[in-house]
C-alpha cells in the first residue's frame, strides 16, 4: 500500500465528532494496535531487505570477481557491485522502508495522544451538557 494511502487512512481513523465520541474513544485501543502492529512488520521487512542486500551483494561480487580479466580488490569489487541494477533496486526499497518506519513512529505517536484529545473532547461536551 502506498503512503497516501496510509495518509487517508490515518485521517479516518484520527476523525473525532459529537457524534462518533464514544465510539471513537473505544476504538482507539484497536486503532493504535494497528498502526503498532504495522510498524513491527515493516521493522521486520526492513531486516529481510537488509539480509537481501547482504546476499544479493556478495553474489554480484562473486559474479564481478569471475568475470574480471585481472584480481580487483575486494573494495573496486564491492564499489562496483554498489552501482548493480539489483542492488540499487533492494536500496529503494530499504529507503522506503525506513520512511514507512518513521511514518508509522509517528503515527504511534498521534494515536497515543489522542487519547487525552478525546478525554477533552469529552470535558468539553460535558460543560456544554450540564
Amino acid at each position: 500500500m502506498s503512503l497516501s494511502k496510509y495518509i487517508e487512512e490515518l485521517k479516518n481513523d484520527c476523525f473525532v465528532d459529537e457524534i462518533n465520541l464514544k465510539e471513537s474513544a473505544l476504538l482507539l485501543p484497536a486503532k493504535k494496535a494497528k498502526w503498532v502492529s504495522r510498524l513491527i512488520l515493516e521493522k521486520n521487512n526492513l531486516n529481510s531487505l537488509d539480509k537481501e542486500r547482504n546476499t544479493a551483494l556478495n553474489s554480484v561480487m562473486e559474479l564481478l570477481k569471475r568475470e574480471a580479466v585481472v584480481t580487483l580488490p575486494k573494495n573496486t569489487l564491492r564499489g562496483t557491485a554498489e552501482t548493480h541494477e539489483m542492488i540499487i533496486d533492494i536500496d529503494n526499497k530499504i529507503e522506503n522502508s525506513r520512511n514507512l518506519i518513521e511514518f508509522y513512529e509517528k503515527v504511534e505517536k498521534v494515536i497515543s495522544s489522542m487519547s487525552f484529545d478525546i478525554g477533552n473532547i469529552i470535558k468539553i461536551v460535558q460543560l456544554e451538557t450540564t
